[in-house]
């Protein structure tokens, strides 16, 4: 609010002025607002006007953060390419290593672990050179993620660190994505109970500090582990929350975390015309996305539902999709239904393929490939 107010204060073309709409941008991102995306956009264009590189690709990264959290993964790439051609042009800064840590960000959801390892390799090697602390935890955080993703669960160490870190140096939304990152390697290697733990001491820590914008993605995360724990009220009353909350907002990439939980729930509970109704809002969505956290559960999912209605075809087509669509660690989650079934309908080599690229040096996976 008072970023906007202070922008009546200037007028356009003033040198001030983009920075103060870069701020209201942050503002609004932040607080999950609108405005963030037109903000930064207009920024972008007035640093760009002014000739100022490098808080041009500063907020080319930011904006790239705003539509990858509303599902606009395409349009993300876009943006980060962008910030990476304008800043490598200039001498390396702090900008240049945000760009970095975030393009190992986005090949870590996309479940690219060599390019994952890559950029944030590059991006801790640049922050650590400059002594810049939040880009270092941020690098540790995609590079532990990387390492659990081709099961070196060294990397477990490493996400515990930048949690560490980032709290001795007192970072705000760094170590709620510390603690959100951290829960995920944590439900892999040591189960569902202690990553809830994880999640929930992030989510409080979010909530006391009035940190909006990664509660819903923290909470939403918490539901992978209720469904394994067999807390499915809680689930789908968390679900529920940010079904709500998103449909205020509009959809997002939360959404797509969140409603394949619920719709698991359902067709288990035998409320498969309610599951089937879910399976048609979010299959659209997570096709959009793309990215295989989000991909590979809303697939098996929807297979299950087609299953459960006796579109045996339909079901098969969905894991075939997931087989081919999606890639470990986020596929190896959801292997056990896709197998069963395949083997209901007499696919047996699709099976084995399934369970044959399947992993085994995490817990859960383990399971799933031995059931």
């Amino acid at each position: 609010i008072y970023y906007e107010r202070a922008l009546e204060l200037f007028s356009p073309g003033e040198r001030e002025r983009p920075d103060v709409v870069a701020k209201a941008g942050e503002t609004a991102r932040l607080a999950e607002r609108p405005e963030a995306e037109p903000r930064y956009a207009e920024a972008i264009a007035e640093f760009l006007a002014q000739g100022n590189p490098l808080a041009a690709g500063k907020a080319l990264v930011r904006l790239s953060e705003v539509q990858w959290f509303q599902g606009e993964t395409r349009q993300a790439w876009t943006r980060l390419d962008e910030a990476i051609e304008l800043l490598e042009r200039e001498r390396p800064g702090p900008e240049l290593a945000h760009a970095y840590s975030q393009i190992a960000r986005e090949h870590m959801l996309s479940a690219h672990a060599g390019e994952t390892l890559e950029w944030s390799d590059k991006a801790l090697g640049l922050a650590e050179e400059l002594g810049l602390g939040i880009e270092t935890v941020r690098a540790r955080q995609f590079r532990g993620i990387g390492r659990c993703h081709v099961g070196d669960l060294g990397g477990v160490q490493d996400l515990r660190e930048a949690l560490r870190l980032s709290l001795d140096l007192g970072l705000g939304l760094e170590t709620v994505r510390a603690h959100i990152n951290l829960g995920e390697a944590v439900w892999l290697d040591e189960g569902p109970g202690q990553a809830l733990d994880v999640w929930r001491a992030g989510i409080d820590f979010a909530d006391r500090r009035g940190i909006v914008a990664l509660v819903s993605w923290a909470s939403a995360q918490t539901l992978w582990a209720l469904f394994d724990l067999g807390e499915w009220e809680e689930l789908v009353r968390i679900a529920d929350e940010q079904i709500s909350r998103e449909q205020a907002h509009g959809q997002s990439y939360v959404t797509g975390l969140a409603l394949p939980y619920k719709a698991h729930v359902l067709v288990r509970s035998g409320r498969v015309d309610q599951a089937a109704a879910l399976a048609k809002e979010f299959l659209p969505l997570a096709r959009s996305i793309d990215d295989p956290q989000v991909l590979a559960p809303v697939l098996a999912v929807a297979a299950l539902v087609e299953q459960a209605r006796g579109n045996f075809s339909a079901a098969l087509g969905l894991v075939e999709e997931l087989a081919e669509a999606t890639r470990d660690p986020f596929r190896a989650n959801q292997v056990m239904d896709a197998v069963r079934i395949c083997a209901a309908a007499g696919r047996l080599p699709l099976a084995r393929k399934l369970l044959d690229e399947v992993p085994v040096e995490q817990w859960r996976e383990y399971l799933l490939a031995h059931v």
